[in-house]
């Protein structure tokens, strides 16, 4: 077999004793009686095919008698071990058992090798700083490819601490504006569940769903089902006017101030520089009586005036809130 592998051999004519006096002599003059573990992988990462079997196979089989003491999987420096992409060869450390990691381009292991390998220091899986940095360095190219990322990196969840992906913008986005288009964003300025009866702020999110299994990884990773009162509140101040263009419809403006209102003494009111904004920015609706006519508009809070006075209203036609007692607590 050595001869096989081109190594030069002793033309020893006698049967061979390493206990004989002259076996001894050899031996301490320096003579190998097998392949260091340089040498057998170096064949084995062979350009030879046959020479690169035959020595995988002989380090393999003979690993635990001959090798184990002085390989360290961490120290080796040559990719010796066949994967499944043909042609390609990958160190202990750089593949994995199981196929399914190929989805994120890890190099995993020929699965004819996949029991004889842990032994080598081959693992099963990626860690989460590896899976962390193909993702966040090599994001999804379109949606369909981030699907099935997706649906692995879920099933790899364990104990695994996700949110530290929160700010990584590698959730790909189809970008309306321009054909095949793709955008990025982060799991903290996404959501998965599309507003309903405010189906106007939509448009002003960004809402993503790529299946259930998917989005519960995404879900791990800190994405939410709906923005929060706080956020609905943050998008009125800058474009307060661009939703009431886009609504057209009062009650449903209504309805986003009073999705506000209901936490408005709970979170809204605990952000001074929000609340501050809220007070000067026109994100109010108002209504302003002129005989049988009324009128809606958007104004800020000090034009606004409650209710509690007809006679005075019908002199002054101020613009007053609507008349519900969730929203004028939030007008005053």
């Amino acid at each position: 077999l050595y001869r096989e592998f081109g190594l030069p051999i002793i033309n020893w004519k006698k049967t061979w004793f390493r206990s004989a006096p002259e076996g001894i002599f050899l031996i301490d003059l320096g003579l190998r009686e097998y392949p260091t573990l340089k040498t057998i992988l170096e064949l084995a990462a062979s350009s030879e095919p046959t020479i690169r079997e035959k020595a995988l196979k002989y380090f393999i089989d003979n690993f635990n008698e001959k090798y184990s003491r002085s390989y360290d999987p961490a120290k080796t420096k040559v990719a010796f071990l066949p994967c499944l992409s043909p042609g390609s060869y990958a160190k202990p450390l750089e593949c994995f058992i199981n196929p399914e990691c190929t989805i994120m381009n890890f190099q995993a292991v020929r699965q004819d090798l996949r029991f004889k390998v842990p032994q080598l220091g081959v693992r099963q899986y990626p860690s989460i700083e590896e899976l962390k940095s193909m993702l966040t360095n090599s994001p999804p190219q379109d949606v369909n490819k981030a699907k099935e990322i997706f649906e692995f990196l879920a099933s790899q969840r364990g104990s695994f601490n996700w949110t530290i992906l929160a700010s990584y913008n590698f959730i790909p986005i189809e970008d309306k504006t321009r054909p095949s288009g793709i955008n990025r964003t982060n799991p903290r300025n996404c959501y998965l569940n599309r507003f309903d009866q405010e189906e106007c702020l939509n448009d002003f999110f960004t809402f993503i769903d790529f299946g259930e299994k998917a989005n519960k990884f995404l879900e791990s990773c800190g994405v939410r089902t709906k923005p929060s009162s706080v956020e609905i509140a943050e998008l009125l101040v800058k474009s307060s006017r661009n939703i009431w263009k886009s609504i057209g419809k009062y009650e449903t403006y209504l309805y986003i101030l009073n999705r506000i209102a209901a936490d408005y003494r709970y979170t809204i009111i605990n952000q001074p520089n929000l609340f501050e904004k809220m007070k000067k920015a026109p994100i109010l609706a108002a209504i302003k009586h002129d005989g049988n006519n009324i009128e809606y508009q958007l104004t800020s809070a000090n034009n606004i005036f409650i209710n509690d006075d007809e006679a005075y209203q019908k002199v002054f036609k101020p613009l007053i809130a609507p008349d519900n007692d969730n929203l004028k607590t939030m007008y005053k």
